[in-house]
């Protein structure tokens, strides 16, 4: 756990009365660190999550189209597509293209429990990567 900050328990054994007494102060320091810390991390993530400030990827046009297909086909690891549906791309053209993808599952709900989306999801899904695929973007 090198290189992280601790705030409890305090780095040291408390095993004799002025180790915990020290304990005491240790854990009366940090209460004002846990607070700024949340003053801060709080407005942040808000603003982060109106926002989409910070939370931005830069994917090229032929991972957008694998992450698709992987995901009609079956494929891919576990968290690809939730990642590629979550995730906006700071290419526009890229951007709307996810966003398409988004909209998919509502157009065309599964016919089955636990599915994404129905078969003419997955058909359209595939036209939006070949789409990609063939714009000059």
């Amino acid at each position: 756990m090198a290189g992280h900050f601790v705030m409890w328990p305090p780095p040291w054994e408390r095993n004799s009365p002025l180790r915990r007494g020290l304990s005491v102060l240790w854990f009366v320091a940090m209460i004002p660190v846990g607070i700024l810390a949340v003053l801060v991390a709080t407005p942040l993530s808000v603003l982060s999550k109106l926002t989409g400030w910070g939370a931005t990827t830069r994917r090229t046009r032929e991972d957008v189209c694998r992450t698709i297909e992987q995901f009609v086909d079956g494929g891919g690891e576990a968290w690809d597509w939730d990642d590629f549906t979550s995730v906006p791309d700071a290419d526009p053209m890229l951007e709307e293209a996810r966003r398409k993808c988004v909209e998919v599952s509502e157009l065309f709900p599964p016919d089955e429990s636990g599915g994404w989306c129905g078969p003419k999801g997955r058909e359209e899904l595939r036209r939006i990567a070949h789409e990609l695929r063939r714009s000059d973007g």
